[in-house]
């Protein structure tokens, strides 16, 4: 199906901020319920909810794909707590465990009311949440030289992804932010590819995972490795110790390449992400967030993004959501 596109500018969409819960309710009102206008995905269902619904159990379409099932723990308030299940049989139970700890996913840079620009793309069995989570973030990354919290993009993601072999198993729960004056990584612009490491998290937890490895074998969740084509594996220095991705600037011809992932200990290749692509151009060619690009009868929204550590090490990053058509 045609993936469905909400953003937290729609007539009557729900807020997330910081506040336990609203995560919770963005994904109830973009998958199961709609609002304002808005349709919702349809083929999805919240199988558990608890009174206060901080707490939530998620499942996409098993008549089109693995109905497999996502749980939200969204009591603490800047993050959540989330993982994937091949069974669910309550709020905190099931079976099947992906990955085996829970990964947090940072919705807000404050457990504060302010609320954060997001943009949610959903199929039935798949979707992407994009969110601008700290309150200083502009949307045009330019603006990131010399600056810190420009830029800041959290990354989640839940369904089937598009698999290169036949298993029953093709599902994919991942997080991906840019860290911001915490942790190692700091400076990482990686997105997908870092884990988180700020206080709450586990950063031994696998920020990509399956609920098994490429052989079947039952309860054992598994990391996925993203790969970079390698035109954006190099990165060049700007000035000083600023890095962003090497690549022409896109100027008449759109060059992208799909985001494939292998299992972390075989290397087996299981398949691509649905819709999302790297762009093969300089970052600065994408410089503002939610734009569109159309190109050869394709559309795609813009998702830039910078990993500041300080004013002489940073990293940047680019991330195209094919819309308007089926995710291939």
């Amino acid at each position: 199906m045609i993936p469905r596109i909400f953003r937290w500018d729609d007539g009557n969409a729900p807020v997330l901020n910081g506040v336990a819960g609203s995560l919770i309710n963005l994904l109830t009102k973009c998958l199961i319920d709609g609002y304002g206008d808005q349709l919702p995905v349809g083929g999805w269902t919240r199988e558990f909810v608890n009174v206060e619904e901080t707490k939530a159990v998620f499942r996409g379409n098993p008549l089109t794909g693995t109905g497999f099932f996502l749980r939200v723990d969204d009591t603490i308030g800047d993050y959540a707590s989330c993982n994937g299940l091949e069974v669910a049989t309550d709020l905190d139970t099931g079976t099947g465990l992906f990955p085996s700890a829970g990964i947090a996913f940072h919705k807000s840079g404050a457990a504060n009311t302010t609320a954060r620009k997001w943009v949610l793309a959903a199929t039935d069995s798949f979707y992407y949440l994009f969110v601008y989570y700290h309150s200083t973030t502009a949307d045009d990354i330019v603006a990131s030289m010399s600056s810190a919290n420009k830029a800041a993009l959290s990354i989640t993601f839940f369904g089937d992804f598009l698999k290169e072999n036949d298993e029953g198993f093709n599902c994919v729960f991942g997080v991906g932010r840019n860290n911001l004056n915490v942790g190692t990584y700091a400076g990482s612009a990686y997105g997908l590819v870092r884990p988180p490491t700020y206080s709450g998290s586990d950063g031994s937890v696998y920020n990509t995972s399956m609920p098994r490895p490429i052989s079947g074998t039952p309860d054992t969740p598994t990391a996925a490795t993203i790969l970079s084509p390698s035109a954006i594996g190099r990165h060049t220095p700007l000035t000083s110790n600023y890095f962003r991705l090497d690549g022409p600037a896109y100027t008449t011809k759109l060059y992208v390449s799909k985001i494939p992932f292998v299992d972390s200990g075989t290397h087996n290749l299981r398949g691509v992400l649905p819709g999302l692509h790297y762009p093969l151009h300089s970052w600065s060619s994408f410089a503002t967030a939610f734009q569109t690009i159309n190109e050869g009868g394709r559309s795609f929204m813009v998702f830039p993004a910078c990993g500041y550590q300080s004013s002489s090490y940073m990293g940047f990053n680019v991330f195209l959501l094919e819309i308007g058509a089926e995710w291939s």
